[in-house]
């Protein structure tokens, strides 16, 4: 008789797990950055590394804005990545670390589901009442080497592998599983009497999950998953038996405790959250009713893979801004919502479907809800993915056992095999900045975001006038956004064109009045960073945008700090030197926790040869280093150096 986990499948079916998740996304290694790539990498001049050591380590694992913890682990990843590269270009080395971890979040997975199979096997083994049952030895090896495979070549995955910048999902995934592995590995064992079974059903998931949530906050969703799988695997074991034997009052008031509870927090978490939609063209309600169409749409992506349906960017998808615009909206809400009551009540007669169904609604708790965060990303389904897959083969499974018919199985192949072609082909798509912003304006005519990258890589190739065209229609796409508009202006300078002043009394427009976004400050900083040089003409309108931008009142202090830095950069180019000085001044005083302008206003006394000047800013830098996170300690050795430099000359001299 075969044993229950068949070990002579586990060679072959974790080979072709990492093989295929090599082969597949090989193609898009030597594709472009994308997006918050550069914000979070290209720029980021601390995970320049030039040693592998704790200061250097340090710095580069909290350089990052984003997130309230700054997520050191995948920044230091990242920063350890470019020591061993050497350089930023080409982005291979970065994409294949990623492909590495992809594969090793593939066999994780095949780990994972053999446990949760082995489990359902184990407590719904040959039940008369149970359609899903796992009815022979080797299948819960079989089925969770072929779930794993589907997940590991699935096209929903490409931009969390090749999206550079996504390893902080692949990492969070990847430490949320090794949690997960060690609590199902703990309750086996603790259900065998054993005590070790505590420590790893404890310390496993605390551990890892700590380490995730310093990967990406997506890691706070671990004890969600161990609910889940709590609910579905070990609802009659210890201590969920004692559950049935309190009273019925009991019962009412510690789930009336937990409604409160849960509501309060929920009541919270919403007061922190509303001032930040400001940015957003939509509110906290319509986000939430479109969110209900959106999850709706990533279960027809992992279903119906379908070439077309992917994109980087889903600026397009509509806001719903009542339950009947569009209509979809009220259908969708309904289906979300009925979804989990339906896996409660399937539990005992179908458990995997039920696993499957709460597992991917429950893994979109964080970013598919109340948090402002953009519409849609494909990237948010890396491990919520997996729910959906489980249905799948929960589903043929339950075929097999209501039908004379043995041919269902083949659905899991002929799913493979369109999944991974599919992936294949946008691999390729995603191996050149031509090929990929060429497909994704094609199968996105009506997305800005698609139509904007197209336009700058036109730019780039020489073709201005076509361009131009495609920029205009990436405004009209979005006219609340002013960032399109910025970046149309800055291609005209660069390539030294007339600027149509129309152009600038829009943007100045929207910045007055429309939601700032992510594509705003992008397009601002790219301004900045050449308006010394190609992008010098205009200066005076950067002054104009970046005031507009300082007189909004529902700006944060941070951002308006961040603005006046601008402005005084802006200032210097044109020669203001005074103004500058008291841009820089006000840019510190907003925020003592920004020395950034501190840096550039000693720089910029170092280049008017006002050494003294320059020594006392260095001194009030070196005095902030001691208290801000992300000291400028490399920046002041450089103005040092530069202070040398300029004086030895003139010693030299006398």
């Amino acid at each position: 008789m075969i044993r229950l986990n068949n070990k002579r499948l586990l060679v072959p079916l974790l080979a072709l797990v990492v093989a295929l998740s090599a082969l597949i996304f090989m193609p898009g290694v030597s594709g472009p950055y994308v997006f918050d790539d550069y914000s979070n990498l290209l720029v980021n001049s601390y995970l320049r590394i030039r040693s592998i050591d704790i200061d250097s380590l340090r710095l580069a694992s909290y350089s990052l804005a984003s997130g309230p913890l700054h997520r050191p682990i995948a920044m230091a990843s990242f920063a350890i990545n470019y020591y061993f590269a050497g350089s930023f270009s080409p982005s291979v080395p970065y994409k294949l670390t990623n492909i590495i971890l992809h594969a090793v979040n593939g066999m994780l997975i095949f780990w994972f589901m053999r446990l949760v199979l082995a489990r359902i096997a184990q407590v719904y083994y040959r039940s008369p009442h149970v359609a899903g049952a796992v009815d022979t030895p080797h299948a819960p090896t079989l089925l969770a080497g072929a779930i794993a495979l589907l997940w590991v070549i699935h096209p929903i995955q490409l931009t969390s592998v090749l999206y550079v910048v996504q390893r902080m999902t692949e990492l969070a995934t990847l430490f949320t599983l090794l949690g997960l592995i060690c609590y199902l590995s703990g309750r086996k064992a603790m259900l065998a009497g054993k005590k070790i079974g505590v420590w790893l059903a404890v310390a496993g998931p605390l551990g890892f999950g700590c380490l995730g949530i310093y990967s990406k906050e997506t890691a706070l969703l671990l004890p969600v998953f161990i609910l889940i799988l709590e609910y579905i695997l070990f609802v009659d074991e210890l201590p969920w038996r004692h559950w049935q034997n309190l009273s019925l009052s009991v019962r009412r008031l510690v789930l009336g405790g937990a409604a409160v509870m849960l509501a309060t927090l929920g009541a919270y978490v919403i007061h922190i959250v509303l001032p930040l939609y400001q940015i957003r063209n939509f509110t906290l309600i319509e986000r939430l009713m479109t969110e209900g169409r959106v999850l709706l749409i990533y279960i027809a992506q992992i279903l119906v893979p379908r070439i077309d349906q992917f994109a980087l960017f889903h600026d397009d998808i509509s806001i719903s801004r009542s339950l009947i615009t569009p209509w979809t909206t009220a259908p969708a809400l309904l289906l979300v919502a009925g979804s989990p009551v339906a896996a409660v009540l399937w539990r005992k007669k179908y458990p995997l479907i039920s696993l499957g169904i709460l597992w991917f609604f429950g893994g979109h708790m964080l970013e598919s809800t109340i948090y402002p965060l953009e519409i849609m990303h494909e990237h948010r389904n890396y491990l919520p993915s997996l729910g959906v897959l489980m249905v799948v083969a929960g589903a043929v499974h339950l075929l097999t056992q209501r039908t004379t018919q043995r041919n269902w199985w083949w659905i899991l192949p002929g799913l493979a095999l369109v999944s991974g072609g599919t992936t294949f082909l946008r691999a390729q798509q995603w191996s050149s900045s031509e090929s990929l912003y060429f497909f994704e304006a094609s199968h996105h005519p009506r997305s800005a975001g698609a139509q904007m990258g197209l336009a700058m890589l036109l730019m780039e190739k020489g073709g201005y006038d076509h361009g131009m065209q495609v920029y205009r229609r990436a405004a009209e796409l979005n006219p609340d956004e002013p960032g399109i508009l910025i970046n149309l202006q800055m291609s005209a300078a660069r390539h030294d064109r007339p600027l149509n002043p129309a152009d600038h009394e829009e943007v100045l427009r929207r910045l007055r009045s429309k939601p700032l976004t992510a594509t705003t400050g992008w397009a601002i900083n790219n301004i900045a960073d050449c308006i010394f040089d190609a992008c010098k003409t205009l200066q005076p309108l950067m002054e104009e945008w970046l005031k507009a931008l300082i007189e909004r009142q529902s700006i944060r202090s941070v951002d308006r700090s961040y603005y006046y830095h601008l402005l005084g950069r802006t200032l210097i180019g044109q020669g203001r030197i005074n103004d500058a000085v008291d841009a820089y001044r006000k840019s510190y005083e907003l925020d003592p926790y920004y020395i950034s302008p501190l840096v550039e206003l000693a720089d910029m006394y170092i280049q008017l040869g006002r050494m003294d000047y320059a020594k006392i800013i260095i001194s009030e830098i070196q005095r902030a280093n001691q208290r801000v996170p992300h000291p400028k300690t490399r920046e002041v050795e450089k103005l040092e150096s530069l202070i040398r430099e300029r004086t030895l000359p003139l010693r030299q001299d006398n």
